[in-house]
């Protein structure tokens, strides 16, 4: 099993839900959470992923600077076998607008998703008087397009890197989820300040390469 590819769950939108439709966007953020127990107690815990995306087209006002909108997913990874794909397998490959090689299919580095762009098809739940973004399907950008610059930094983390100088700058609540992970209390949860991941601003590309 590998255990570098998400399957594209719901999450709440930051601020205020992005609009509903087809958006030009881009992946600015992948962030280990490790082994976490699922929702579901029919299935076993699983290693998890949150993949952070802005809309250079849809901003929204942060203490008097417009910024492009965001949102993130809570993903599972997992790759899934050759007769059955995941829907990591599935997604990336709608995203890449290819198929995986036997080579990338044999171990694929999921924070190489980190800056690449894509059109990103948004549709609404309404829960509890809270309006979540889902990510209905996603695509490369269409032949010609480009996208605006990227906006907010990018940010890959592993959970081997421990309470490191990334760490610190991930929100209070990722903090709280990556310390309860199975990894870490199986160590005694880590205090060394771990690699530093290769910064990655998000090079305008607009081919998807990954």
């Amino acid at each position: 099993t590998n255990k570098t590819m998400p399957i594209i769950k719901q999450t709440e939108s930051s601020f205020e839900p992005i609009p509903e439709g087809t958006h030009p966007a881009r992946c600015i953020s992948v962030i280990s959470l490790g082994t976490q127990p699922s929702n579901n107690p029919a299935y076993r815990p699983s290693f998890k992923v949150v993949l952070g995306f802005e809309f250079p087209n849809e901003t929204i006002e942060v203490n008097g600077e417009k910024k492009p909108m965001t949102t993130s997913q809570f993903v599972n990874a997992y790759l899934g076998s050759p007769s059955k794909p995941s829907k990591t397998h599935l997604f990336l490959k709608s995203w890449r607008g290819r198929p995986f090689t036997e080579k990338e299919l044999a171990g694929f580095d999921l924070a190489k998703v980190c800056g690449a762009p894509c059109l990103i098809n948004i549709v609404h739940e309404k829960k509890e008087n809270k309006t979540y973004c889902n990510i209905a399907s996603i695509s490369p950008l269409m032949k010609g397009m480009t996208i605006a610059p990227q906006v907010h930094k990018s940010v890959v983390y592993e959970v081997t890197q421990g309470r490191d100088s990334v760490f610190q700058s991930l929100p209070e609540w990722t903090q709280k989820m990556i310390a309860n992970c199975e990894e870490w209390n199986a160590q005694q949860s880590p205090e060394s300040d771990g690699p530093q991941p290769s910064d990655n601003d998000g090079a305008n590309v607009d081919d998807v390469s990954f």
